[in-house]
């Protein structure tokens, strides 16, 4: 589906409530695909900041949509890991094969470490977008598949 948009003009509380909304009932109602993240203004624009942050969203809805699925404890790799994290054998048998989604734009410290240095998801957003940018190498598509798509297209305009 097409959604994820919100009507708000910049990235701020009114873009967040509206796309985590939608995004949230739609996954809820069981839509495997949406395809507007990014979108602002209601479809005037893409932010490549709010396609970070919706990915992140994203990232959150898939995980607890997927559920809890309790596994055996022997699952664990690591107990150590376990006792770092300060987690019972109970508790570990719900961990899928030890793994965690953990948000990584959202301010997660105490007030005296954010009063040190203050941070935002938007500021967060931004660096990351700006490293994505940077670091980035988008792999060519192969002249098999250029020519492909070439004779798709070329067969459109003919038909």
């Amino acid at each position: 589906m097409y959604l994820g948009m919100t009507d708000s003009k910049r990235i701020d509380v009114q873009a967040g409530y509206e796309k985590g909304i939608n995004m949230f009932i739609a996954a809820s109602l069981g839509v495997n695909n949406i395809s507007a993240g990014g979108m602002m203004g209601c479809e005037g624009c893409q932010s490549m900041e709010m396609l970070v942050l919706d990915n992140e969203a994203f990232g959150g809805i898939k995980y607890y949509l997927e559920g809890i699925k309790p596994r055996q404890t022997d699952t664990i790799k690591n107990i150590r890991d376990m006792a770092e994290m300060n987690m019972s054998p109970d508790t570990a048998a719900f961990l899928r094969d030890g793994e965690f989604y953990f948000p990584t734009l959202a301010n997660r410290s105490d007030v005296s470490a954010w009063e040190k240095e203050p941070n935002c998801m938007l500021r967060n957003a931004i660096a990351k977008t700006d490293q994505i940018l940077r670091e980035h190498n988008p792999q060519q598509l192969d002249s098999y598949m250029c020519g492909q798509i070439g004779r798709l297209l070329e067969s459109r305009v003919t038909d």
